[in-house]
């Protein structure tokens, strides 16, 4: 994190008790911890953050396309999420890697805002070891796990009354965890 990540991530939460949580753009750097300048804007602009308006957001269904269907939402590496709000009771261990996105999932559908500041207040680090970077590869063992999580998760979202509207998306999404599994097996 960036010295000021806190300092311009909590205030928002301080001064508005209706948001779950808060958060910003992310710097991508490399295994030696160098800015990827490219790698940054293609991030950015491939989970749309650039399309988003700085400050609160409460709609229902901008928060869920937003978190669930963009993806914008940073959880493991480039949020704050207000304490106790939370029932960690939700997550299932089948959720595995996907932990972040059914937080996101989780937060989406408290009932509480979200606020977002465009700046990178953070560094998140790609490198070859991730779960993500060998599910893309041909370790068998990271695509197993990869299209169980996600298999897991997408069936909870196609399941949610609320999230009716976003079935086909996640349907799609379904299928090709079927297809990741698939191949991993």
């Amino acid at each position: 994190w960036n010295e000021d990540f806190l300092l311009k991530l909590v205030p928002p939460l301080e001064a508005n008790s209706d948001l779950i949580l808060a958060f910003c753009d992310q710097y991508i750097i490399d295994a030696q911890g160098q800015i990827n300048q490219k790698g940054t804007e293609i991030n950015s602009l491939s989970y749309k953050r650039d399309q988003i308006s700085p400050g609160e957001h409460h709609n229902f269904r901008e928060i869920t396309k937003i978190g669930l269907i963009d993806k914008s939402i940073p959880t493991a590496a480039s949020c704050v999420i207000r304490n106790g709000v939370i029932n960690w009771e939700m997550i299932s261990p089948e959720v595995g890697g996907m932990w972040d996105l059914y937080l996101t999932y989780i937060c989406c559908i408290s009932g509480y805002g979200v606020y977002y500041i465009p700046e990178k207040l953070t560094k998140y680090r790609e490198h070859e070891r991730t779960d993500t970077m060998l599910s893309g590869k041909r370790n068998v063992q990271a695509k197993i796990r990869k299209g169980k999580s996600e298999l897991f998760c997408y069936q909870v979202f196609m399941e949610d009354e609320r999230l009716k509207e976003f079935n086909s998306h996640f349907r799609k999404k379904w299928l090709a965890a079927n297809t990741t599994l698939g191949i991993g097996l």
